[in-house]
């Protein structure tokens, strides 16, 4: 079903006859891409279809609650800060801008403190962004954070790291992104999403070796009906050639990876500039493991599910992929 009320930011990848990754070459954790031919009347576009109304973030009165909620309430959602009520300072963790992963909006709408620990939360296009940083060894390495769901729904976690909140059908209403931790050098810090009932716990396996702070996120999301990446057959199966290891050994430019150019690279960075890039690297790491091998007709257009990108591909109108 085609998405009211959209609206969409296009790729203009507008590329005929031969498709391949351009300069991604073969090397070192660098996965090459076959050779796809496009007809030659088919102009390749792609376009991110997203609900034109937003998500309402309000927090509740002298408790650490911010509730995020859609129009239709479907995928309403309040996530519980752990610690005390605090002063928010609005200081960004400069690895979190500088690798695009921050996607809040404005000021901090709340803000705890925890024992050599701080949280901030923000509002986003599509729900809330906690970031947590952790000043030394002496803090804990769980964070646990209560979650209300809509009635006859309940979180679980996913094969992707990510959690979603289903209804009884399994239908995602709402859920969390992977998510992701940094130390002050800038190096990864392993970080998983673990389920206590209704409670997310976030746990930062940091050491002693690891450099302070480190800053972890839990984000949110609250879009119903989930945005749709809208992709004609040609770029999808270009897409999905694509290697997870292709992403060893870069670096990154925004939202930009310099292993990775071409139709992939412009997928990559549509998507990055929308929701950020850990969503971008889990929507195509998934594409390339999901679709690789599926029938894909050059001329048709498909909807990956932005949320879920492992989920069956939607068929989509032509207008949605070629305007």
């Amino acid at each position: 079903m085609v998405l009211k009320n959209r609206f969409r930011k296009k790729l203009g990848l507008a590329i005929g006859g031969l498709l391949t990754l351009g300069m991604v070459t073969t090397g070192a954790g660098v996965a090459s891409a076959d050779t796809v031919v496009a007809p030659e009347t088919v102009s390749t576009e792609a376009s991110i279809i997203i609900p034109d109304n937003p998500v309402t973030t309000v927090v509740e009165s002298g408790t650490t609650t911010i509730k995020s909620t859609t129009p239709n309430g479907e995928g309403d959602l309040s996530i519980s800060l752990p610690g005390s009520i605090s002063t928010p300072k609005g200081n960004v963790p400069s690895i979190a801008v500088e690798r695009d992963l921050f996607s809040g909006i404005g000021a901090p709408v709340m803000a705890t403190r925890l024992a050599n620990a701080s949280i901030e939360a923000y509002e986003t296009k599509v729900g809330t962004q906690s970031i947590v940083t952790i000043d030394n060894a002496k803090a804990s390495k769980t964070y646990k954070f209560e979650l209300d769901v809509p009635a006859g729904t309940s979180p679980e976690l996913t094969v992707t790291g990510a959690v979603n909140v289903v209804d009884a059908e399994g239908t995602v209403v709402s859920g969390f992104v992977p998510p992701w931790a940094y130390d002050a050098h800038g190096d990864s810090v392993p970080t998983h999403f673990t389920l206590e009932g209704n409670t997310l716990v976030q746990t930062v396996d940091f050491s002693t070796n690891n450099a302070f702070p480190i800053v972890a996120d839990p984000t949110s999301i609250q879009w119903v009906p989930w945005p749709v990446f809208a992709i004609d057959g040609v770029t999808l199966r270009v897409v999905a050639t694509v290697n997870a290891a292709i992403f060893v050994g870069g670096s990154w430019a925004g939202c930009v990876f310099s292993k990775l150019s071409g139709v992939a690279g412009k997928v990559l960075t549509q998507i990055c500039a929308a929701f950020g890039i850990t969503v971008a690297l889990n929507v195509l790491k998934i594409v390339g493991s999901t679709f690789k091998n599926t029938a894909i007709s050059n001329s048709g257009c498909y909807g990956i599910n932005i949320s879920n990108p492992s989920a069956a591909l939607r068929t989509m109108p032509h207008k949605d992929c070629w305007p």
